[in-house]
């Protein structure tokens, strides 16, 4: 693979991480934004994993609405200690 190739692959790697995240980021209240984005600044690969985490769950309609700033920091913690595998988001 020449160079021009490698760099057009990680254009779309890129493109396609950033609409991942536009997608994610639909599901996230104002106060988890703020979480994530503090998150991205100091742990860009642990805020890669949870939008993916928030993308797939959305995908599959386990996510209805936007998670307030504590179902994020839940399931950060989720992601975190990584005791479950498959993800759900319970609403009390």
């Amino acid at each position: 693979m020449n160079a021009q190739n490698e760099s057009e692959e990680n254009v779309k790697v890129q493109k396609q991480i950033l609409e991942m995240e536009s997608f994610a980021k639909m599901y996230l209240g104002s106060e988890a934004l703020i979480r994530y984005a503090t998150l991205k600044t100091a742990y860009p690969e642990k805020a890669f994993y949870a939008v993916a985490v928030i993308a797939q769950l959305a995908k599959q309609n386990n996510i209805k609405s936007q998670l307030s700033d504590s179902e994020f920091k839940g399931l950060l913690m989720k992601l975190e200690t990584n005791e479950n595998k498959n993800f759900r988001i319970v609403r009390k």
